[in-house]
């Protein structure tokens, strides 16, 4: 039995009533599990950037590829490559610790608090790497983080408009 693979994809789509209920119902139909979603138009209004991260059982790479391709609402699929694009997620975090703590770690992942609230907590805003992201809410998670809410990875080619 083949491990899980975890791959992000950005697709160009049509922007256009139902498409994210095609990918969806593809993706479901072979089994595939959705980490994350994140879908916007670009600077072309008829055209919208979805990227999603997969966890696929059983199937390789391409054919995964192969599969979304063949929707007739996708134009372009990609596939995240470090080398080739730039990626982040985008997370807001309640809090709910010391200055020290809070300080350091607005330092450290370049957080800006957006709100205090009355209770003492703060909500703060951090962009990083979903790995780094990770990362950071396992540290959290026994000192303080009461919330988040989490956007899933985006990701843009460099050097290249659409």
């Amino acid at each position: 039995m083949k491990a899980n693979t975890r791959s992000v994809f950005t697709l160009m789509v049509d922007n256009e009533f139902g498409v994210l209920t095609r990918i969806t119902a593809l993706i479901r139909r072979w089994g595939w599990n959705i980490r994350s979603l994140a879908v916007a138009e670009t600077k072309t209004p008829e055209i919208s950037r979805l990227t999603v991260c997969l966890e696929c059982r059983h199937f390789s790479l391409e054919h995964v590829l192969e599969k979304l391709s063949t929707l007739n609402c996708v134009r372009e699929v990609t596939l995240y490559e470090e080398e080739t694009q730039v990626s982040r997620e985008f997370a807001l975090l309640r809090l709910s610790c010391g200055e020290s703590l809070l300080a350091g770690l607005c330092e450290r992942c370049d957080a800006r608090v957006l709100e205090r609230e009355a209770d003492g907590s703060v909500i703060l805003t951090v962009s990083a790497q979903p790995d780094e992201l990770d990362a950071l809410v396992a540290e959290l998670a026994g000192k303080g983080l009461a919330d988040i809410a989490r956007t899933g990875a985006i990701a843009l080619r460099r050097g290249r408009e659409v």
